[in-house]
């Protein structure tokens, strides 16, 4: 709690450099992935200064961030079905990763709740587990932003994605994060 007290800073992009200096090293082997909160120590100019875990800064350019007052603020916005398929689009590509949550692989739900995190909504972590939240709807009366389940390799749901409209749904599966139909033409 003592670590997240004040302001802190959302990762927006799909990946961002954490520098020792403007300019500088990059810390880890790996870049801050979009989702990620940290803590703003302070902004400088085209920069932003976060508090690390365990001690230490990292500058990430400021047009990476969104800044929020409170770690309270950071997802509590609910953006809409538009939003949440705007970022589902940005990771079309991304290959599946079994038990991936974030840019570096997504499998199906990890996507699914990590898309709506982003935007304000919470969802469980298992795509059985999302089945329950919510009401069901048939597909006549799908709207875009909804959840479609799937029937894979056990019984009742094992596969999600996203409704974005027009008989199609993105979701990630085997080939990675892809748009597919419920048209067989």
């Amino acid at each position: 709690d003592q670590f997240f007290k004040g302001p802190v800073a959302l990762i927006r992009s799909k990946m961002a450099a954490a520098l020792d200096a403007p300019d500088g090293k990059q810390i880890f082997d790996k870049r801050l992935v979009q989702g990620s909160v940290l803590p703003v120590s302070e902004a400088k100019g085209d920069w932003v200064v976060l508090d690390l875990p365990g001690g230490g800064k990292a500058y990430v350019k400021a047009a990476h961030v969104e800044e929020y007052e409170s770690m309270d603020q950071v997802f509590a916005q609910q953006k809409g079905a538009g939003a949440v398929i705007e970022d589902a689009k940005q990771y079309l590509g991304l290959p599946y990763l079994w038990g991936g949550c974030t840019s570096y692989g997504f499998d199906c739900s990890g996507f699914t709740q990590f898309t709506f995190k982003l935007n304000g909504y919470h969802l469980r972590r298992d795509a059985d587990l999302q089945y329950m939240q919510g009401d069901s709807v048939t597909q006549a009366d799908l709207v875009p932003g909804d959840l479609v389940f799937f029937q894979t390799y056990r019984e009742g749901a094992s596969h999600v994605g996203i409704y974005i409209g027009d008989s199609q749904f993105i979701h990630s599966g085997s080939g990675g994060v892809a748009i597919n139909s419920f048209d067989p033409s």
